[in-house]
């Protein structure tokens, strides 16, 4: 997985509880998209403590948002 391949613990633990729910809480997963703190506001990046070369962070950092914006598009459905 993305987020913890680079060492983002928190946001990985989170969207893996999620995965692992039965039924998934959509409700809940969307909730995680506003306010300070937010699953928007994960950006991967050496600074940030991250598992990254710094060339290779924007790459990273697409994906995620591609990844994200999959993840709220899916959980309004």
């Amino acid at each position: 997985m993305l987020l913890e391949d680079v060492g983002e613990t928190n946001w990985s633990a989170r969207l893996r509880e999620a995965a692992e729910k039965s039924p998934i809480d959509l409700t809940a997963i969307r909730s995680w998209f506003g306010g300070m703190g937010s699953f928007n506001d994960v950006l991967i990046a050496r600074v940030n403590g991250h598992r990254i070369e710094p060339l290779d962070e924007k790459t990273k950092n697409d994906l995620l948002n591609k990844l994200r914006r999959q993840i709220y598009e899916l959980s309004a459905t």
